[in-house]
């Protein structure tokens, strides 16, 4: 299914394919790269005792002391004592953990104090602290599976709590351990447990895991789906609103996997409630005087899915006035992914409907747009992806982006050396020359640099602009308008 703003890209760009496809790999890379920033953090285990926060390890010294941990394991009465210390190492980051597993039998010692009831908790600690380290250490962490699934669907609550936590690194690291994990029985028990009440510390890890068993190409949405992951999730997250946002934002963070690019999902959480509940929260979230862009991200991200492809969605939102002005809030974030994810929603919903983009420009978004376009091109080519369906409205609405200092931006994207950019110049050039009595004067001191393009390497450029330029700056053509002819028609992209 297309997204709405899918209608304002370039179906005969073919020869520009393989950068746009390179420059969407960048602009998702950048994306993800925030995500597992911030996922990199909630992976590891830390605590207020930081009994190693002072030490700096070498190799050697990192060998020498696992050496130590090890035998201090094998002969200490607490062994809880121990596991914690070993947990905290293994949360300094990878050389500890790589010196550990060296040493012979230490991780089939660790699997049997796993299995241990009275060891069980601190030893699931280390195995959480092991599989946020690197992929060779996250697989042998994954040998664990077995037992990280048995203790997530004990009685325990604590127990419940950070199975999930490890079983949720194992998932995060990489597409064949998320699904191996998966496999022996992880989305099952977790889905269990997230259809059940659960506490906050227990339901945030929970989520946190099935979101990321639901992330990345070939994850298993549709079984999850299938057995009830929809419904389970809205419950929660009507339930969660009230006791515990850090989990109510793991949840959301479910919602944006398991609906990007999945109309058929977006379409059952609209009717089991969805997008109130998100839209309840970012408003929210932007009422709080605390820093919250890690838990605006999520529900942004979420709703820009739905807009990209749900009209009972959009509906929903535009329904409601606080989304307009809560979303547009988000534009100055100093949050970079907050921006663009913003941008995204935001050409969705100007795309599908004048009345939504009127209200969108009511509540103020020109002026960060117009800023957007002074920036880098990623930031320039989102502001683009809402200006057009603005402008295509016809001369109202083209009328309020003249008076917003929108239109000289737009005008001298024809002159980025990117093609997807400067094609959406020219679109917006077109728009202006054809609905705005000022039209060709505004595009006047681009026409010169046009005239060039005509001879451009790409045949498609050379093609539109001399198809732009014959229809508004031709000279015979303005003389047959003069003498009363008909007026240049819409200009073909």
């Amino acid at each position: 299914t297309m997204a709405h703003r899918e209608k304002f890209k370039f179906a005969k760009l073919k020869d520009g394919a393989a950068a746009r496809q390179r420059r969407g790999k960048q602009a998702k890379q950048l994306r993800q790269d925030k995500r597992d920033k911030a996922l990199a953090l909630k992976r590891v285990i830390t605590d207020a005792e930081g009994v190693f926060d002072d030490i700096e390890l070498d190799s050697t010294q990192a060998v020498a002391l696992a050496e130590q941990i090890h035998q201090e394991l094998l002969s200490a009465e607490d062994r809880s004592h121990v596991l914690r210390q070993l947990a905290r190492l293994f949360a300094r980051g990878s050389l500890f953990v790589e010196a550990y597993l060296k040493i012979d039998g230490s991780f089939t010692y660790l699997l049997q104090l796993l299995a241990d009831s009275s060891t069980a908790l601190q030893a699931c600690c280390c195995i959480t602290n092991m599989a946020a380290s690197y992929t060779e250490h996250t697989k042998v962490a994954a040998e664990a599976g077995p037992h990280l699934v048995n203790l997530a669907a004990s009685g325990s609550v604590l127990l419940q709590e950070q199975a999930a936590w490890a079983i949720g690194n194992i998932a995060a690291d990489c597409p064949a351990l998320r699904d191996a994990i998966y496999a022996q029985g992880a989305g099952a028990t977790l889905l269990n447990l997230a259809k059940t009440r659960l506490e906050p510390g227990p339901a945030a890890q929970v989520w946190f895991a099935l979101s990321l068993l639901c992330r990345g190409q070939g994850a298993p949405i549709e079984e999850l789906v299938a057995n009830g992951l929809l419904e389970a999730l809205v419950e929660n997250m009507q339930h969660l609103a009230q006791t515990d946002i850090h989990a109510f934002c793991e949840a959301a963070w479910c919602c944006t996997y398991v609906t990007a690019r999945q109309p058929g999902n977006c379409e059952q959480l609209v009717q089991l409630g969805c997008v109130p509940l998100l839209l309840a929260a970012l408003t929210h979230f932007l009422s709080s005087e605390h820093d919250t862009d890690e838990m605006v991200l999520p529900v942004i991200r979420a709703l820009g899915n739905f807009a990209a492809v749900s009209d009972a969605a959009l509906q929903q939102l535009g329904q409601d006035p606080a989304f307009f002005t809560s979303t547009v809030r988000c534009l100055p974030s100093a949050t970079r992914a907050i921006q663009l994810e913003t941008c995204w929603l935001l050409s969705n919903v100007c795309a599908a409907d004048e009345s939504l983009a009127s209200q969108v420009v009511a509540a103020g978004a020109l002026p960060h747009l117009a800023a957007f376009l002074a920036g880098a091109e990623v930031y320039r080519r989102e502001a683009a992806f809402c200006i057009l369906p603005i402008a295509s409205y016809g001369p109202h609405t083209l009328e309020l982006l003249i008076d917003a200092n929108v239109v000289d931006g737009m005008v001298q994207l024809t002159r980025h050396p990117d093609v997807d950019l400067k094609m959406q110049g020219l679109q917006f050039c077109d728009i202006l020359c054809r609905h705005s009595p000022q039209g060709m004067a505004l595009v006047e001191p681009v026409v010169d640099y046009l005239e060039g393009l005509q001879y451009d390497e790409s045949k498609v450029v050379s093609q539109a602009v001399s198809e732009f330029l014959t229809k508004y700056f031709d000279d015979d053509e303005e003389e047959a308008e003069a003498q009363g002819g008909a007026g240049p028609g819409p200009f073909s992209f």
